[in-house]
């Protein structure tokens, strides 16, 4: 196995290609352990970037969380770094934010690592001081700057600071021109176009994303459900909201889902429930949403305020009266781990749950072991489900392709609390 040529797929766009031949390699009959350890944090990080961070930790458990019995040598910052950032792919955001948290200034990219565990959460003020260390550590070179100062231009547009935003994005393009980075030029020009909607100059909008769209088009990237998300918000805002309009939004919401692009969709709801005023979504938003910045924004912008300290969350409309389910309230143990499964599957209605997801809210503050913890969650998923039979709720945890979510096969509502929102780590 050549990790240049690994290197090269992911670097031509071929992920999937690089993860399955990571996955041979390191599953396979020669396995993780056979791996010298010269060779596992670029092997890690060659995992990660194919979006296969699981192996990462497979790769530098060992190394950077040995055992008590173990005479392993302490791990270096740099095996560390790249463990806190296969944490933060995997959704165990405080145990990574920790890790690089405690690392040596000089390692830059822990800045980098740690500020992208708050994009998820929509926790842009946290992640920008991040971005800021980052793009002025000396250590890196002009292609790693170049990134993280895209990185920090889009956080600064979703902050915002229009104007500074729009002057380091006019350079990066410049930049990106004279390199023939069209993939980073076409993502400036769709950053670009946000600052222009939410200055509501929709002209230049509308060219910044005609822009976007050309240098884009080659490339078969998730960047493009973006661009199609603001032209139709882009028609809504120029035409009022139009059915045709709305079914256009209603079709990215579609990409969307059936790409796993969960935070894209939650946008989109937000977007269209606020540009229409819809309190009744931006409600389900509100309760539907563990990461606290995300409703910070919206009682912000649209000045929404729950006038409940509860609501019902309807999994699954009937012509028949629904049943209710209070996760906090039931005869499930307060505190026990079916009790606070259920609780967790219930606190996001658009992002579901991975196993470490799953992981980091029941066990907060223990270390993911990428060999042991997924056997405690899928016993915690068992002991659940046995306790839904039993007690004839006609909902289930829906796996697919590893992640986990509630449904129901008969009407049913869950009633959420406001008291019981929370970040999700």
């Amino acid at each position: 196995m050549k990790l240049s040529e690994i290197d090269l797929l992911i670097r031509e766009g071929q992920s999937r290609k690089a993860q399955a031949l990571l996955r041979e390699n390191l599953t396979g009959k020669t396995g993780v352990s056979q791996i010298p350890r010269a060779q596992r944090k670029e092997l890690a990080a060659l995992a990660r970037r194919s979006g296969w961070a699981e192996g990462g930790l497979l790769l530098l458990n060992s190394i950077v969380r040995p055992s008590a019995k173990s005479a392993a040598q302490q791990a270096s910052g740099e095996e560390k770094c790249e463990y806190g950032a296969c944490l933060v792919q995997l959704g165990l955001r405080e145990e990574g934010r920790k890790l690089l948290h405690d690392l040596p200034s000089q390692i830059a990219e822990r800045y980098l690592f740690e500020a992208h565990s708050y994009f998820s959460e929509w926790n842009y003020e946290a992640a920008l001081p991040l971005l800021k260390n980052y793009v002025q550590h000396k250590s890196l070179s002009a292609y790693q700057k170049l990134i993280g100062e895209v990185n920090l231009v889009a956080t600064l547009s979703s902050l915002g600071e229009a104007k500074e935003a729009t002057a380091l994005n006019e350079k990066l393009r410049a930049q990106c021109e004279k390199e023939n980075y069209n993939l980073l030029r076409g993502n400036l020009f769709e950053i670009q176009a946000q600052v222009e909607i939410q200055k509501n100059r929709l002209a230049k909008a509308e060219i910044y994303l005609e822009n976007s769209e050309k240098l884009l088009r080659e490339h078969a990237t998730v960047d493009r459900i973006f661009i199609l998300k603001w032209r139709a918000l882009l028609k809504i805002r120029q035409d009022g909201a139009k059915a045709s309009h709305k079914k256009e939004m209603q079709n990215v919401i579609d990409a969307a889902r059936s790409k796993g692009q969960w935070e894209t969709w939650r946008d989109c709801e937000y977007q269209l429930a606020a540009l229409t005023k819809n309190t009744k979504k931006l409600e389900q938003l509100y309760f539907g949403t563990p990461h606290a910045a995300f409703r910070k924004r919206i009682e912000e912008e649209t000045r929404f305020r729950a006038k409940k300290d509860s609501y019902r969350w309807t999994l699954l409309k009937g012509s028949k009266k629904s049943l209710t389910l209070d996760p906090m309230n039931s005869s499930l143990k307060p505190g026990q781990v079916p009790q606070r499964l259920l609780a967790s599957l219930a606190s996001d209605f658009y992002q579901p749950f991975t196993v470490a997801m799953l992981f980091a809210k029941l066990f907060p503050g223990s270390y993911y072991n990428p060999l042991s913890s997924p056997s405690v969650i899928h016993q915690a998923v068992k002991r659940l489900r046995e306790w839904l039979t039993e007690n004839m709720i006609p909902m289930t945890i829906r796996e697919t392709n590893g992640v986990y979510r509630l449904e129901a096969s008969e009407p049913l509502e869950l009633i959420l609390h406001q008291e019981g929102l929370s970040e999700n780590p």
